[in-house]
């Protein structure tokens, strides 16, 4: 987790992952696929600099360091992505919904449709909302500023240097609809990379196969000569172990695409 080290307090997880392993022993990590969740019994989370960021802009000092009691969240990986599925967080009176994705590169493209009291915007804050509604007005985007603010929130950049553009909810592109369209390109990009997984498994069964009959020629030629037919083990069946290791991946891919189905 990117905001991992800026959280302190007690959690629970549960996380299931599978990947290779490169010469080192280290994870290869554009390989790693898996998914899970994580419980915050109670915590805070300080220090972050996309929350010091958002604050920052909304002038909203309460979301420098914020208390987490009872969130829950599950997330699921592949091709170097982490895909975070919408959950609620209260704030001191500030409800948002949290959602989006992050690299294990630590680049974020996360979304947030927050609900503001009004009067917990500062002078700076309260211009920016009117300026947002002036904005949306000479669209032709009637907007009423009430006594609750809805704001929708790109947060985008790196954990590091995050970036932040706010909109008011109903002016711009729909949050939810941009959480279902990153939704689809992660599961699009994860079947994309299921195929590549079984035509890679395919060529290197191809090419240990082709090793092991050289290897048994070779024995039968330095066995001078001998009729080693009747001994020799029979050639491994390339299209039967091709289309087993085939099967076993896209069968764990279904797997896990109905388990989603079935959740959702």
């Amino acid at each position: 987790m990117p905001a991992g080290k800026f959280v302190s307090g007690r959690l629970s997880s549960k996380l299931t992952m599978k990947g290779n392993l490169g010469k080192d022993m280290m994870p290869d990590l554009t390989t790693l696929t898996g998914e899970g969740t994580l419980h915050i019994l109670q915590g805070v989370i300080g220090n972050f600099p996309p929350l010091q960021k958002l604050a920052s802009t909304l002038s909203l000092n309460d979301l420098k360091e914020i208390a987490l009691k009872d969130v829950n969240s599950s997330f699921e990986f592949a091709n170097g992505k982490v895909l975070v599925k919408p959950f609620p967080v209260k704030v001191k009176g500030i409800d948002m919904q949290v959602g989006g994705m992050h690299g294990f590169d630590q680049s974020i493209d996360y979304i947030i449709n927050m609900k503001v009291p009004r009067a917990m915007l500062g002078s700076q804050a309260n211009a920016l909302v009117n300026n947002l509604a002036s904005q949306a007005s000479a669209k032709g985007v009637p907007v009423t500023v009430g006594e609750t603010i809805n704001l929708d929130v790109n947060m985008g950049g790196t954990i590091t240097s995050p970036t932040i553009k706010t909109g008011m909810k109903g002016t711009g592109g729909n949050a939810t609809d941009q959480l279902k369209q990153q939704a689809l390109s992660f599961a699009q990009a994860k079947a994309d990379s299921t195929k590549h997984a079984v035509k890679d498994t395919v060529v290197a069964l191809k090419n240990q196969v082709v090793k092991e009959a050289k290897d048994q020629l070779t024995k039968q030629l330095l066995g001078g000569g001998k009729d080693t037919a009747k001994t020799a083990a029979p050639a491994p069946d390339v299209k039967k172990r091709a289309e087993d290791a085939g099967k076993s991946l896209m069968n764990n891919f279904f797997k896990k695409k109905s388990k989603d189905t079935t959740n959702h």
